[in-house]
């Protein structure tokens, strides 16, 4: 049996010699407005983008693996009254082939949850020049209900232009683009670039009732080990026995001292709606908070119990018995760039 690596590039060999592109025969581009409908202040407004879908095959002579629509396009965004501006989620842009011009059709879910549920929906402090973005769930501000921006979605076949009218309305975007000449891992001080935003990510677990992690105690917060079985948390009714198992609390807020040097986790509730607060890690506290050395490692606590920072990637265990909550902290970073949300991607 070929390993991974063979496959692989069998594949790239056999695109080499064969397109590796749109199937022959494939149906082509089609062309749809995606029309969002929100709900602020009051206010019904809408936003109209155009977007086009084809499918491309990604077949060769080796191995069959089918096709998948590459959809070009802006996602939908909504600038707010304080001037943070939201990016949505990415919906589904492909409508059917055999779709009469002037057809259209609801792609937001009823309940507004989306799949697969790794989409997310980014809200960033300021459409000109952003410091800091708070990445939310999928589904935050998209519901039918009165309580939510983004009422619906419908995309409807129509022979439109393509434009690009998020760069008009987001043009800070385009000033954090990457620098393609600094690296980004590996060196020291690497985590310093254009468009790469910092910030440490806190996810709470509630573990069943009788879990053991490790630990005797039953007050207080306990930093667990790297080994510890605790790591590997299962849904509980997926569990088998005598395998850890809770069930997702959600995100924790983080605060952070003048200098960022050190990082509170804020014991809220959890919000399952909630992932992190990333900062642009060009801000002039990160300088402070970081040695020639090494990259942005704050000292991370929870109820005044603090690690110190880590040389690996993993993140610390914080365990409170009490609670039976399990607290996942660590550093966590993304890359902005001016096409993030708009031009050709494959789904």
């Amino acid at each position: 049996m070929k390993s991974v690596i063979s496959i692989a590039l069998s594949l790239i060999s056999a695109c080499l010699l064969v397109s590796c592109g749109k199937l022959p025969g494939s149906p082509p581009m089609i062309e749809a407005t995606s029309t969002a409908i929100f709900k602020y202040n009051g206010q019904r407004l809408t936003q109209a983008n155009a977007v086009r879908c084809e499918m491309v095959g990604m077949n060769d002579g080796v191995v069959h693996i089918g096709s998948a629509p590459r959809i070009e396009g802006d996602r939908h965004w909504f600038k707010r009254a304080d001037g943070s501006i939201i990016i949505f989620p990415e919906f589904d842009s492909c409508i059917d082939t055999a779709a009469i011009p002037g057809e259209s059709r609801e792609v937001m879910h009823p309940n507004g949850v989306f799949e697969p549920q790794s989409h997310e929906t980014f809200v960033f402090n300021s459409s000109e020049s952003p410091t800091l973005v708070d990445i939310l769930a999928a589904n935050t501000f998209t519901s039918p209900t009165d309580q939510s921006i983004l009422q619906s979605v419908i995309l409807t076949r129509a022979d439109v232009p393509l434009t690009h009218n998020l760069a008009i309305a987001f043009p800070g975007l385009a000033k954090m683009a990457p620098d393609p000449d600094q690296p980004a891992t590996g060196v020291p001080g690497g985590d310093v670039f254009a468009g790469n935003f910092l910030g440490v990510q806190a996810r709470a677990t509630i573990l069943a009732s009788n879990t053991k992690c490790g630990t005797n105690a039953v007050t207080g917060v306990v930093i667990l080990s790297e080994r510890d079985a605790c790591r590997f948390v299962n849904e509980c009714n997926k569990s088998a026995r005598k395998l850890v198992c809770g069930k997702e609390a959600g995100g924790l807020h983080v605060s952070y001292d003048p200098s960022f040097s050190t990082a509170n986790v804020v014991m809220g509730k959890p919000d399952l709606r909630y992932r992190a607060t990333l900062y642009d890690s060009r801000l002039p506290v990160f300088a402070k908070a970081r040695s020639s050395s090494r990259k942005w490692r704050p000292v991370i606590c929870v109820e005044a119990t603090c690690a110190a920072p880590r040389d690996a990637d993993l993140p610390t265990l914080f365990y409170y018995p009490a609670r039976h909550l399990l607290i996942e902290v660590g550093p966590t970073n993304k890359i902005f760039g001016a096409h993030m949300f708009s031009g050709r991607r494959m789904l």
